[in-house]
């Protein structure tokens, strides 16, 4: 995965830590912010939000999971990471099912933790082509009707005239004849 221009906010209250990650991620094409607490971040990133933030745990002020829970009260697309070095399960637990993407206990190897960066803007990226891919009105290249899933589960719709279609969603439709389809029709009519 290409990381080249993805953003991280690091947060962290230890310097040493947020140095020596930030020269990691940067080596690896991604653009780091570095905040020492999580007031410091939420205020950043309500100014300019981050495709991640990766924020240890335990801080003086907010906590990791604090940061997590405003971070996706802002925007649920930005992934977070919690970094910890007092983790257990419940922990762990607690920060995904408040939508961490990863609870990484330290010391950890930051080879890893920069794999599982790129996997989540592997899987961000798949998740907006699906988006898109839905958006697309499904018509059969032959008889030209249309799969209606705008009250069932995608891809599991009736499929019905293009006419039928548009007056159920209350267009309004008027009988013509496009230019190109109007020579078609006359040349028909006259047999050249």
């Amino acid at each position: 995965m290409d990381l080249n221009g993805k953003t991280v906010m690091l947060v962290d209250d230890e310097p040493a830590i947020l140095e020596s990650l930030n020269y990691y991620l940067q080596r690896s094409q991604l653009i780091v912010t570095n905040a020492k607490c999580g007031e410091e971040a939420l205020a950043q990133f309500r100014n300019k939000p981050f495709d991640t933030v990766v924020t240890d745990l335990a801080m003086p002020g907010m906590s990791g999971l604090d940061v997590l829970q405003e971070i996706k009260k802002c925007n649920p697309e930005t992934g977070v990471f919690i970094l910890t070095g007092r983790g257990n399960v419940e922990l762990a637990v607690q920060a995904l099912r408040l939508g961490a993407e990863d609870f990484i206990e330290k010391p950890f190897d930051v080879e890893k933790l920069i794999l599982k960066l790129g996997n989540y803007f592997e899987k961000q990226a798949a998740l907006k082509r699906t988006a898109m891919y839905e958006k697309i009105l499904p018509i059969c290249a032959y008889c030209k009707k249309i799969r209606d899933d705008r009250k069932v589960e995608q891809g599991q719709g009736e499929w019905v005239h293009l006419e039928d279609y548009l007056w159920k969603r209350g267009t309004a439709m008027s009988h013509g004849c496009c230019p190109d389809c109007y020579e078609k029709q006359i040349k028909g009519l006259l047999g050249s």
